[in-house]
C-alpha cells in the first residue's frame, strides 16, 4: 500500500477539519472532488487514522468531547459501508463520489 497517499490524505482531512472548519463528512467529499483519481481505500485509513490520532491527543475529558469522537466513528462506518459496496476494480475517490451520487447520499456532499 501506498503511505505516502494514507499519509497525504490524513494531512489534508487534519487541516480541513481543524484549520478550515470543515466537518469530517465534508472534508471526505472535498478531498474526493478534488483527487478523483486517488483510491478510497486510502481516503478511509486517512480518516480512520485522523480520528484516532485526534482522540489519542485531546482525551475524552468532557461529554462533548465523547459524543464528537462518536460522531466520528459513525462517519467512518458509512464510510467503509460505501466503499464495502463499490466492485473491485472500483475503488478510487471517483467510484465513491459515483456511488453517492447514485444512491442519493447525502452524507459527504
Amino acid at each position: 500500500m501506498d503511505v505516502a497517499g494514507w499519509d497525504f490524505f490524513e494531512e489534508r482531512i487534519a487541516t480541513l477539519v481543524l484549520l478550515e472548519n470543515h466537518s469530517l463528512p465534508q472534508a471526505i467529499g472535498a478531498l474526493c472532488d478534488a483527487y478523483p483519481e486517488s483510491s478510497a481505500d486510502q481516503l478511509l485509513l486517512a480518516a480512520i487514522s485522523f480520528a484516532t490520532h485526534l482522540d489519542t491527543t485531546s482525551g475524552h475529558v468532557e461529554d462533548k468531547a465523547l459524543a464528537q469522537s462518536h460522531r466520528r466513528y459513525r462517519v467512518i462506518a458509512a464510510l467503509a459501508a460505501d466503499l464495502a459496496l463499490l466492485p473491485d476494480g472500483k475503488r478510487q475517490c471517483e467510484d465513491l463520489r459515483l456511488f453517492w451520487q447514485a444512491s442519493g447520499s447525502e452524507v459527504f456532499f
